[in-house]
């Protein structure tokens, strides 16, 4: 390995669910409240000692119509510039990853399910606002596909990069594209598009990593289990199996799935149909037997008044899996028990069979309440690929915020009427936003500081008629402009 070093991370805290966490740092698991409510996707960081950075939660009011992600500081409070992140209250929308070779700055990749927006990314520098982090780019566009509600990260072979892995699919034929995206200190490259495996028919859908980066695991709603080699040097998919099949009958409704710490486990729970008296289900499959679809064992099947949610491994080796009660989202205040304030939990999940303990709506949450989402976090611990023919750096690092070409990026998004200005690689200190219509006449007029080469402003296009406006962005040194079409 090169003799550079990276800052290391942990996911030693978690939030989730109606004001739900846990810190894992005094090596037994304690629960902790968050003032933050969200029936879905949420991510979060720590430093290397386990001391909360910052996370993100899908947030929505209560008419379920306007989702959006937060980006919330260790003191749980709103990050500068840290609300309007695009998403729209699935599971898997979110996720944070350190950017290489700069220690104070970090991506946050946003996937906005069923929106028609695509996949957008954020950028924060953590050192900002004394250590209370600020966002310096965001909802900038990375691809306009319609992917399944399954988003994963494993770090590259070299032990710096990282690979983020995505599944498109189609309702009525079927999809079989993994899109690939590498994240290096000269940016995000990709998508690279690999055609393999089963065509994807539903949009409800996990894509999860063993612990070691070298098996990728596929589930979907519809009874898909599929597993694949992955290559952490070159991001290829090999050698899939297939251990269930998608037909979508009402005893394949996969909600959540997990790898065991070793990876070799697989379990994956069914949803239970609540309002037909569906039983609640989480079976095991051992991908060391040599007939793997045989060895599925049933580790919990009962008839109780909660769906299945999602699983996510600890710190602490045990897999925590959320399930919502059957009044749904959101719970009035009044609605408390077993099942909505405790997670259950798989205690020993390298175990075969019943011996794995798992043990339904035990882990008590403080008096908090959980639905489906668990925090969609990657394994920041996870290192090179030792023995590969990448395992070693041969280039030093460059910072990419200084030596990126500058650029003014626009996006606008509809329903919120707000155009997401951004800019980087600027020389000057402070910006001069000016929005004009076709015919040349300034509509509106912003001054706002240029922090290390960023500007990024949200600017609120209510009342703007539809057409055709130009964006320019003028500093000290430069003049940058962009057309931007309202409609």
């Amino acid at each position: 390995m090169s003799d550079k070093t990276f800052a290391q991370f942990t996911d030693k805290v978690w939030s989730f669910g109606d004001s739900s966490g846990l810190d894992f740092n005094s090596g037994i698991t304690i629960p902790i409240t968050s003032p933050y409510r969200s029936q879905g996707g949420s991510t979060s960081i720590c430093d290397s000692v386990g001391q909360l950075l910052f996370y993100i939660r899908s947030i929505s009011d209560l008419s379920l119509s306007n989702y959006n992600g937060l980006i919330i500081n260790k003191n749980n409070q709103v990050m500068d510039n840290g609300d309007s992140i695009l998403g729209t209250g699935f599971y898997h929308e979110h996720i944070i990853i350190p950017y290489p070779g700069a220690n104070n700055l970090f991506l946050t990749i946003n996937n906005s399910l069923t929106s028609s927006l695509g996949l957008k990314y954020s950028v924060i520098d953590i050192d900002l606002n004394g250590g209370m982090g600020a966002v310096i780019q965001k909802n900038l566009s990375l691809s306009s596909v319609d992917f399944t509600d399954a988003m994963s990260v494993s770090r590259h072979g070299n032990g710096r990069d990282w690979w983020i892995v995505l599944h498109d699919w189609d309702p009525s034929f079927g999809s079989s594209n993994f899109y690939k995206f590498l994240i290096d200190p000269s940016g995000i490259s990709g998508p690279i598009i690999q055609s393999i495996g089963t065509l994807h028919k539903n949009d409800v859908s996990n894509l999860l990593f063993t612990k070691d980066g070298s098996k990728l695991l596929a589930t979907n709603y519809l009874g898909l289990i599929e597993v694949f080699d992955f290559d952490r040097c070159t991001g290829v998919l090999s050698n899939n199996i297939l251990i269930s099949t998608q037909n979508g009958s009402s005893q394949k409704q996969y909600a959540g799935s997990s790898f065991s710490p070793s990876g070799r486990f697989v379990y994956v729970s069914v949803t239970n149909n609540i309002f037909n008296g569906d039983s609640l289900r989480l079976y095991q499959f051992d991908l060391q037997a040599a007939n793997i679809p045989a060895s599925k064992t049933t580790i919990y099947n009962a008839v109780v008044p909660a769906s299945g949610g999602l699983h996510a491994l600890g710190p602490d080796g045990k897999i925590y899996m959320a399930c919502t009660y059957e009044t749904g989202y959101p719970y009035a205040d009044t609605v408390r028990n077993m099942y909505n304030e405790n997670l259950s939990v798989i205690n020993y999940p390298d175990s075969p069979g019943v011996a794995c303990d798992f043990q339904p709506f035990s882990f008590y949450l403080g008096g908090n309440r959980c639905y489906w989402g668990l925090p969609n976090n990657a394994n920041y611990s996870l290192g090179p690929d030792s023995g590969s023919f990448c395992d070693t750096l041969t280039v030093g690092i460059l910072q990419y915020y200084n030596h990126v070409k500058n650029e003014l990026m626009v996006f606008y998004h509809p329903q919120w009427q707000t155009a997401f200005v951004n800019a980087k690689g600027l020389k000057g200190k402070n910006g001069l936003l000016i929005l004009y219509n076709i015919n040349g006449k300034k509509i509106k007029q912003i001054n706002k500081k240029i922090i290390d080469g960023y500007f990024t402003y949200d600017l609120n296009m209510s009342g703007c008629s539809r057409g055709i406006y130009i964006m320019q962005l003028i500093t000290e040194r430069e003049t940058l402009g962009k057309k931007m079409i309202v409609d």
